[in-house]
C-alpha cells in the first residue's frame, strides 16, 4: 500500500498527488486506460477521493473521464502539443519582459542560483525528474521577478503540462548544455533591464526548444 508523505492532507489531495506524480513520470502513454480500483487499492482509500482527484486532473487536462466507459490519459495530437508550447512561449516572453522592468537584486541572485543548479543537474548524474524540477525553478524565478499575479495564474498551470508532454516524447535524447548558455543571455538582459531584449532572448530560447519538440514528434511518429 502506498503511504503518502503527509497524511494530514485530505485523501483527495493525497490521491491527486499520487496519480499526478505517476503521470509526470511517464507511467502511462496517451490514451491508456486508468483503473480507479487499482488506485483505491494502492492508496487504501475508497473510490470517492480517487474520483475527486481524477476530476481535478481532468480539469487540468491530464486525463479524460468518459461516462459509462472509463478514465483515460488524455490523448493529444501533434498540433495540440505544438500549439500548447507556442502559447507558453508568448507567456514566457512577457514574463521576461516584465522581469527586466521590475527585478530586484534578490531576484537576480535567485536566477543565477537556479541556473547554476540546473547546470549541475545537466553536467552530473542526469535524472529527468531533476531536470524538470530545476527548469521549473528557473522559469518560476523569472516569473517571480515579473511580479504579475495575472501571469502567475496563466503560466504556472502550464508547466506540469509541459513536462507531461515531454515525458511522452523522445525529448531527452538531446544535449542540454546549450540551455545553460541561453539562460545566461536571458539573465543578462533582465539584469540590464533591457525589457525588449529579455523578451526576445526568452522567445528565441523557447523557439529553439519547440524545434527540439518538433523533431521528437517526428521520431515518435516515424515521419520523414
Amino acid at each position: 500500500m502506498f503511504e503518502y508523505e503527509d497524511t494530514r492532507l485530505p485523501k483527495a489531495e493525497q490521491a491527486y498527488a499520487f496519480i499526478k506524480k505517476q503521470l509526470l513520470s511517464g507511467q502511462w502513454g496517451f490514451g491508456e486506460e486508468l483503473s480507479v480500483v487499482e488506485f483505491s487499492n494502492a492508496l487504501g482509500f475508497s473510490r470517492r477521493p480517487v474520483l475527486d482527484a481524477l476530476k481535478r486532473l481532468e480539469i487540468e487536462q491530464f486525463v479524460e473521464i468518459i461516462p459509462q466507459t472509463g478514465v483515460f490519459v488524455r490523448h493529444y495530437s501533434e498540433e495540440e502539443i505544438l500549439d500548447h508550447f507556442r502559447a507558453v512561449l508568448a507567456l514566457e516572453g512577457m514574463a521576461a519582459y516584465l522581469a527586466a522592468e521590475r527585478r530586484t537584486e534578490e531576484d537576480m541572485r535567485a536566477l543565477r542560483e537556479a541556473n547554476l543548479a540546473m547546470q549541475q543537474v545537466i553536467e552530473g548524474k542526469f535524472e529527468k525528474s531533476d531536470y524538470f524540477s530545476m527548469n521549473q525553478r528557473f522559469h518560476r524565478n523569472v516569473l517571480l521577478a515579473a511580479k504579475s499575479k495575472k501571469l502567475m495564474s496563466l503560466l504556472v498551470p502550464q508547466w506540469d503540462l509541459n513536462d507531461f508532454f515531454l515525458i511522452q516524447l523522445d525529448f531527452f535524447n538531446t544535449d542540454f548544455r546549450s540551455t545553460i548558455e541561453e539562460h545566461k543571455h536571458i539573465i543578462h538582459a533582465i539584469e540590464q533591464q533591457q525589457s525588449g531584449h529579455a523578451r526576445q532572448e526568452m522567445e528565441e530560447h523557447f523557439h529553439r526548444f519547440i524545434q527540439v519538440v518538433e523533431r521528437s514528434l517526428l521520431r515518435l511518429t516515424g515521419k520523414p
